[in-house]
């Protein structure tokens, strides 16, 4: 995986040049393509390397030390330099990388029309050994560092706000270098991976399941419907159970339908609860605890 670089806004005292504060309205830009490290010298570690953007002075070919004095001094700097090859200087990159060592850069940036040539990647990153270079180089393509160039001429250009006679606050560019990762996954990235296989697997587990029991639902009732099974206990109403007929013969006997009973029953002529048919005298009939009778013939028992 390709080097990544992310700069952000920082607020910064001017009497201290310490940290004031993170500015919560710029927007990060994350930085992933067009760009790469060179690979023999320093890396930054897994955190990353943190540094004010400050743009080198390629008009002066000396490596004299930097005089902006609007830098804060106390903050760790990171140069951002355009080789131009504009016949100025004709410094090399190892001439602009060993002027921003010199002055006090933690590492450069650098970007250009002869850097990360497509058909010569290689050699346009080159960096022989034996320079004494000590810093962290990061190669990016002139879009990259045009862009990198203007988001900090616009802060550069910003004056310090005043917070009392002594004190005002400025704002500057800060970039965060961060190494090129090998490509394995960490210990949440696995993590994350095993959640989302078990969320999956209990969601299609799931799905099949209800599936499984609606189809033995739809068969049960066909069978039911059909008569070819009997009803499920199941499948009857709350704290109902089926009686034998033998259990019915004894807590509901058979009677037959007298005239005393007619008369006993009710004011109005009795009907039986299952046709709604008036029972007439000689029926046969079951009187059930609610004091309410039936046909035997309308259930066949």
């Amino acid at each position: 995986m390709a080097s990544r670089a992310t700069p952000d806004v920082i607020w910064v005292y001017s009497n201290s040049s310490t940290l004031a504060h993170t500015d919560n309205n710029f927007t990060p830009v994350f930085y992933n393509t067009n760009i790469k490290s060179a690979s023999n010298l320093t890396q930054p570690n897994e955190m990353g390397l943190k540094g004010v953007l400050y743009n080198q002075d390629t008009t002066h070919c000396g490596s004299e030390p930097l005089q902006d004095p609007s830098l804060p001094s106390a903050l760790p700097r990171i140069a951002l330099i355009n080789q131009r090859n504009d016949n100025q200087c004709n410094a090399t990159i190892i001439d602009s990388i060993l002027k921003a060592q010199t002055q006090g850069a933690i590492g450069a940036v650098m970007y250009g029309p002869g850097i990360l040539v497509q058909d010569n990647i290689e050699q346009s990153l080159a960096v022989p050994s034996g320079t004494n270079i000590s810093i962290t180089v990061y190669f990016v393509g002139v879009h990259v560092g045009d862009e990198l160039f203007h988001k900090m001429m616009l802060y550069k250009n910003v004056p310090p706000s005043s917070l009392g006679t002594t004190l005002s606050v400025k704002p500057y560019v800060r970039l965060l270098l961060l190494p090129s990762s090998a490509g394995g996954i960490n210990a949440w990235e696995v993590t994350l991976l095993i959640v989302s296989i078990l969320l999956v697997t209990s969601f299609l587990a799931s799905v099949f399941m209800h599936w499984h029991i609606w189809r033995k639902r739809k068969r049960q009732q066909y069978l039911i419907e059909q008569g070819l099974i009997p009803i499920p206990v199941e499948m009857l109403p709350m704290g109902k159970q089926i009686f034998e007929e033998s259990q019915l013969e004894t807590l509901f006997p058979k009677q037959t339908m007298t005239d005393s009973n007619h008369r006993a029953s009710s004011e109005d002529q009795p009907v039986c609860v299952i046709c709604l048919d008036t029972i007439q005298i000689g029926s046969l009939i079951r009187r059930l605890p609610c004091e309410h009778e039936y046909h035997c013939k309308c259930i066949g028992l």
